[in-house]
């Protein structure tokens, strides 16, 4: 059995001026990727649920596991609304409006702070901190 594919591992160096990655084949677009996007995307996805700050009134829910369920499905409504905001600085980094993608990084920086929770314990080596997330949104609005 024979592919037309094979897997490609890519290493390249990190430079503040790129703005996307892309690989060709002849004058065919295989795949784009915006390494300042990636990152924060990874970093977003990496949030444990837990320790978002919840979005509705819990005091009413009677049993620990069906809170702990609440405020889970909350973080992940949460994660999903911040990994929507960086699509959009990533098809704005992708376009060249690099003012207005740091505008959105800027917004978004506020939005994490708000509703992450201040200090939270990591469970897992992969896992972002607020504080982690914070210093990589202020080192890319720098670099915007």
């Amino acid at each position: 059995m024979s592919s037309q594919y094979s897997p490609v591992v890519v290493a390249l160096p990190y430079s503040t001026n790129i703005a996307s990655v892309k690989i060709v084949m002849g004058d065919k677009l295989i795949y784009s990727v915006s390494p300042k996007s990636k990152v924060l995307e990874d970093a977003i996805k990496n949030i444990p649920d837990l320790e978002f700050k919840t979005c509705y009134r819990l005091d009413s829910v009677p049993f620990a596991k069906a809170k702990e369920n609440a405020i889970r499905m909350c973080g992940s409504h949460s994660k999903d609304l911040l990994l929507v905001h960086v699509k959009i600085v990533a098809d704005l980094i992708k376009k060249g409006q690099f003012r207005q993608a740091r505008k959105a990084l800027e917004l978004l920086r506020f939005e994490v702070d708000k509703i992450l929770l201040d200090h939270y314990a990591i469970s897992n080596i992969n896992d972002t901190t607020k504080e982690q997330l914070i210093s990589i949104l202020d080192k890319l609005i720098q670099e915007l």
